[in-house]
């Protein structure tokens, strides 16, 4: 989907998906709470980013926040991936790998698209003050270290200027990232 930077609405999203994708999104949509809800089985949001991500075949580990959530990915998206054919098994020595099909990215990047943190804005709202233009000065709180290098610190910009955490001072949306290249 090379056209992502110009869809701006869920519409435009779901209208760009194939065919295929389109109703293997509905498929999951009917029956998501039975693979996700009562079972605790949970898959969160950064492993479905992890998954997106991944350029060469993965195990469920490697979707894991330290191993947080492997039960989800395990025995809930693995199953479902395999169930509409998103994923392709490679089987290993010591444990299975996989690989999203492209209809499977497409898929995992469409249920990725609702963003709760920008409301699809794609700009992080956490650094936005009161008027949208103005962006914070606070120097760095490492500045008042000796040992201070500007050019190398993550916290703050050229100047010494603390950027905002959670976007690094790009004012782009990290929970959607995918979506913003």
């Amino acid at each position: 989907m090379s056209e992502q930077t110009t869809i701006t609405t869920m519409d435009e999203m779901i209208n760009s998906l194939s065919r295929e994708a389109q109703v293997i999104l509905i498929k999951i949509g009917l029956t998501w709470e039975s693979f996700v809800g009562s079972s605790g089985s949970w898959v969160n949001r950064d492993s479905l980013i992890k998954l997106v991500k991944m350029n060469a075949p993965w195990s469920a580990n490697k979707l894991t926040n330290k191993g947080q959530g492997r039960n989800g990915i395990i025995y809930s998206l693995v199953p479902l991936l395999k169930e509409y054919d998103l994923v392709r098994v490679i089987d290993g020595k010591n444990f299975t790998r996989y690989m999203l099909t492209e209809t499977g990215k497409e898929i995992i990047k469409a249920m990725l698209f609702r963003c709760y943190q920008c409301n699809e804005t794609r700009e992080c709202q956490r650094c936005i003050i009161t008027e949208p233009d103005v962006i914070r000065s606070i120097p760095c709180s490492w500045v008042m270290n000796c040992n201070h290098v500007i050019s190398e610190c993550d916290g703050c910009d050229e100047n010494g200027i603390k950027v905002c955490w959670s976007c690094k001072g790009n004012h782009t949306c990290q929970s959607c990232i995918i979506y913003n290249r």
